[in-house]
């Protein structure tokens, strides 16, 4: 948005500190996460971010 009242700047430097994509999983540390994502659990998950609005997704045929 004109004269960053979006916070651009803040949110691309804040995922940046806080969000790692890595090819290392340690989910298997945690209970709650340590499965992979069932068919029900994913499509909730498309179904939210379409929601939000999001348009750009790279949803995988499951």
């Amino acid at each position: 948005m004109p004269n960053q009242v979006s916070g651009t700047k803040q949110v691309i430097e804040w995922i940046a500190q806080n969000v790692t994509i890595s090819s290392s999983n340690k989910a298997y540390k945690f209970d709650e996460i340590k499965h992979s994502l069932n068919y029900s659990e994913y499509q909730e998950a498309v179904l939210t971010a379409k929601k939000a609005g999001l348009t750009n997704l790279d949803i995988q045929g499951y």
